[in-house]
């Protein structure tokens, strides 16, 4: 049993160099988990993340410098009289040092090439193709770790300077792969499910929370850990205090917007109980409201007095990009005693679970 999730991204860098960035590398990309893929990752899921950069390039004007005196040829020069002066001229004129780096290990940068930036006069500007350096194929292949990045160096004339325009360009395709399958399930069933509020999910036993994240993957666990005061007869659209998990980051405390469409199962539970000890008689309900419509799916109805009242139930809807989800308790009840949500006593949990 294996479930796959893919997705991919693309961000364009256009990182213009600052007289301010002295020596500094410049890191061109963030190689940090997103909430998501850290969600993913404690909940047992192999996430698999692989970058690859494109079209890596450099535009140059440098005007801070002395203008490189172009040299001429004619017929008679040999090809290591027109190399040397073509070498010279880059590596032997007043110029400064553009440095690509690289980065594997999370900390230590080390060069990988470097560009010459010279003044090159009534040339309006020059492309350096940045690619060469590091592969002769179409992309970059930088896996999950691995950050790319400048770095100006002085060899005694100085960094960029106002007056100079050095732009570095990319695109950063960004892969992921989210898979769970048959190999890792013991390890998800031996682990301490609390930390990552599974335990919620109220499962028996091992193997029922093994089919659990084979099948569907929980987005939402949210609780109300305080009473809340319910008006009599009155719908109480409920907010939530603790947010144990958000999986796709579009939960607000209250509100639930669907970022994937698909089929969504909505867990919602309760505890009833009057200010003064006693839920008197009464017709109380839970219910979803998808949009602006309003969906009860569970009732409990007392014709006598009772110390409390636990509710809960589940829903299962069909959701699609934008739709949002709320939760609502309605008590209706004789007398004028009140009654509150006891969350205090019995958190009120939401659970919203994606099937697929």
């Amino acid at each position: 049993m294996f479930e796959t999730i893919t997705y991919k991204n693309t961000t364009v860098i256009n990182r213009k160099l600052k007289a301010e960035d002295l020596q500094n590398v410049i890191e061109l990309y963030s190689t940090e988990l997103t909430n998501k893929e850290i969600a993913y990752r404690q909940a047992g899921y192999h996430v698999e993340i692989n970058r690859y950069i494109k079209s890596f390039k450099a535009t140059i004007d440098i005007n801070s410098t002395a203008e490189v005196e172009i040299p001429e040829f004619n017929e008679l020069s040999t090809n290591l009289e027109i190399n040397t002066a073509l070498r010279n001229l880059e590596w032997k004129s007043p110029r400064k040092h553009l440095n690509l780096m690289v980065q594997t290990d999370g900390l230590n940068w080390n060069r990988k090439g470097t560009v010459s930036l010279v003044n090159r006069g009534d040339l309006p500007y020059v492309d350096a193709d940045l690619m060469a350096f590091f592969t002769e194929g179409l992309a970059i292949e930088a896996g999950e770790v691995a950050k790319l990045g400048v770095q100006i160096q002085d060899v005694g004339f100085g960094w960029i300077a106002p007056l100079d325009d050095v732009l570095i360009y990319a695109n950063v395709v960004k892969e992921v792969t989210i898979v769970n399958t048959s190999d890792n399930l013991e390890q998800i069933a031996g682990l301490d499910l609390q930390d990552f509020g599974l335990s919620l999910l109220e499962k028996a036993n091992a193997a029922e929370i093994r089919t659990l994240l084979g099948l569907s993957v929980p987005v939402v666990i949210a609780q109300r850990v305080s009473d809340l005061t319910l008006s009599n007869g009155v719908a109480t659209e409920i907010n939530y205090t603790s947010e144990i998990l958000d999986l796709f980051g579009t939960w607000d405390g209250t509100t639930f917007t669907c970022s994937e469409a698909g089929i969504y199962t909505i867990n919602f539970n309760c505890h009833l109980m009057s200010t003064a000890g006693t839920v008197t008689a009464g017709d109380h309900s839970i219910a979803i409201i998808l949009n602006s419509t309003s969906y009860s799916f569970q009732r409990s109805i007392h014709s006598t007095g009772t110390a409390s009242v636990f509710i809960s139930g589940q829903i299962t809807v069909q959701l699609n990009v934008g739709d949002t989800i709320k939760s609502r308790c309605t008590a209706n009840f004789t007398g004028s005693t009140a009654t509150k949500l006891a969350g205090a006593t019995t958190p009120t949990t939401l659970r919203i679970v994606k099937d697929k």
